[in-house]
């Protein structure tokens, strides 16, 4: 019975933790963060993402904070997702890098009160740095659909297109990927991708 109540009272603290407030649109919480963050990527900067992402997020910014730790964030945000998959709570995590918008993805997993890295993305093949590199094109943008992780990224056909006006989105899917971090309690390392095209 103690274990059952342990048990229900995790969950609940769980899910509020996606079910703070209601998120909010861009423009909405854009507003809510000076105009100046702080120098790039140093503590004022990530505390100002931080707020950001919580408002379009509808969590707590303490939470977010956990996520920018679990993912070791050194650089920006383009883009934070939390997703259900299998009744677990994930988050969807893309990190932007370097004057070349090398872009890189953890998957965020709860493990008790902490949140952990529990997979990345591996670097691409073909790729001079072996990352997502996309220049001026748009973000890297990442979603589930049921076991499957989808990762979509832009470049241009153009090799001269410095402002990436002739844009071809690629997609990388990764099998067997999503579910065995909702039913594992291991360390990231057991988990590997199948790459396919999508």
């Amino acid at each position: 019975m103690r274990t059952l109540l342990v048990g229900l009272v995790v969950s609940l603290a769980v899910s509020s933790v996606f079910a703070q407030q209601k998120p909010r649109p861009h423009e909405q919480c854009i507003k809510q963060v000076p105009g100046d963050w702080g120098p790039n990527f140093g503590d004022k900067w990530h505390d100002n993402e931080a707020r950001y992402w919580a408002c379009r997020n509808g969590v707590p910014v303490e939470t977010i904070k956990a996520w920018q730790r679990a993912a070791d964030e050194e650089d920006m945000a383009t883009e934070i997702k939390p997703v259900t998959v299998d009744g677990q709570n994930l988050v969807l995590f893309v990190k932007d890098g370097g004057t070349a918008n090398c872009y890189s993805l953890s998957v965020l997993r709860q493990a008790g009160n902490t949140w952990t890295n529990a997979w990345e993305m591996p670097t691409r093949k073909g790729d001079d740095e072996g990352y997502y590199c996309t220049g001026h094109c748009p973000a890297l943008e990442a979603r589930t659909d049921g076991e499957i992780l989808t990762v979509r990224s832009a470049s241009s056909s153009d090799p001269n297109d410095e402002s990436c006006k002739h844009v071809h989105w690629a997609n990388d899917g990764f099998a067997g990927t999503v579910l065995p971090l909702c039913r594992s309690n291991n360390d990231k390392s057991q988990f590997h991708s199948n790459a396919y095209p999508a």
